[in-house]
């Protein structure tokens, strides 16, 4: 393991005086200094568990719900987490659960169950939720504070990642090749549109419009893509097909809008909203490395890469700044693949 290389700052913070403040305006929020790494653990070994990184001591606690928890394992394959009223909701994919824990002690509060294969939350407020599957063609609708299911919205195909835009939940359908949109009011789908094989993530950009990565399917011999979809027309706006087969994941913006990154043949890129071609050369070369899944600070713009290594050791997460340069080597547990910060 290299030493820890020098951390640079995320955020400058500027003092004023008192004849600069302006009574009644709000403090502008916060750099998040604690960032959640999910480790999926290997699949069927119930390895899976939570890194907490302190980005301001460069502290970085290995097996902590374990270790909150008398020293039970979190599960089998951790899929993802959301953060809702001071309480982290931890997805556990192959172990069809989400455990929910305090966000500052980690001590276990509850357990929703009854799913079979969750994915990824989304939150309406404190009393309803939607959790995607990977292999149900439904949405589960769950009441998050009692654990309760109150339902299911009933999908044409499984979906994975979802993005409230314009007052529909926007839902890609990683299984297969489709964009579905859902009413969140009567909890029905409304329609769907057919991209690429493997949609997965999604971004919004300054101008309301929907960017869509699909993974494609190398053995199909079908390439990935990124699409722009109208946010009012849910049309086909812009595509682009890439040239090669090679494996692709994970796509997030920029603060500020204007750059998208993603993952193509083990290198991250960066791309231009305003775009008309894919870039060529790699923003960060991953050589020598296994780049798994990739995420972008909200606020400075940094980048965040995990390392799946050989998918059953524990392995390590990098982090850059805006201008690529890497500035940490975190240590993690066996396949680190989402990334959250501490709501502040």
């Amino acid at each position: 393991m290299k030493n820890r290389l020098l951390l640079l700052p995320f955020l400058m913070l500027f003092a004023c005086t008192p004849d600069d403040d302006q009574p009644g305006e709000p403090a502008p929020p916060s750099t998040p200094t604690t960032m959640y790494i999910a480790n999926e653990g290997g699949f069927m070994t119930s390895t899976a568990t939570l890194t907490v990184y302190d980005t301001e001591t460069g502290q970085a606690n290995q097996n902590v719900f374990a270790n909150a928890n008398n020293g039970e394992p979190l599960g089998d394959t951790f899929q993802s987490i959301s953060e809702h009223n001071g309480e982290l909701y931890m997805v556990v994919n192959n172990s069809g659960k989400i455990e929910v824990v305090d966000a500052s002690t980690y001590v276990r509060t509850r357990t929703i169950t009854g799913l079979e294969s969750p994915r990824y939350m989304h939150f309406f407020g404190d009393d309803k939720a939607y959790v995607s599957d990977l292999y149900a063609s439904e949405v589960y609708i769950v009441n998050p504070t009692t654990g309760a299911h109150s339902g299911v919205v009933s999908t044409t195909a499984p979906v994975e990642n979802m993005v409230l835009h314009n007052n529909e939940i926007w839902a890609t359908n990683n299984t297969g090749d489709k964009l579905i949109f859902i009413n969140p009011d009567t909890d029905q789908e409304v329609n769907h549109i057919t991209l690429s094989e493997g949609p997965g993530a999604m971004a919004v950009d300054p101008a309301g419009d929907i960017w869509v990565f699909c993974q494609g399917i190398s053995w199909e011999g079908i390439a990935p893509a990124l699409y722009k979809i109208g946010g009012q027309t849910k049309e086909i706006l812009t595509s682009f097909e890439f040239d090669s087969l090679d494996y692709s994941n994970s796509m997030d913006l920029s603060p500020d809008g204007q750059s998208l990154y993603y993952l193509h043949g083990g290198d991250v890129y960066q791309m231009s909203v305003s775009a008309t071609e894919l870039p060529e050369d790699p923003f960060i070369s991953g050589a020598g490395r296994d780049f798994y899944k990739l995420f972008v600070h909200p606020f400075t713009g940094g980048l965040v890469v995990t390392d799946a290594a050989d998918f059953s050791s524990e392995s390590v997460v990098y982090m850059y700044n805006a201008n690529g340069d890497q500035i940490e080597e975190i240590p993690a547990g066996i396949i680190p693949s989402f990334v959250h910060w501490k709501n502040q």
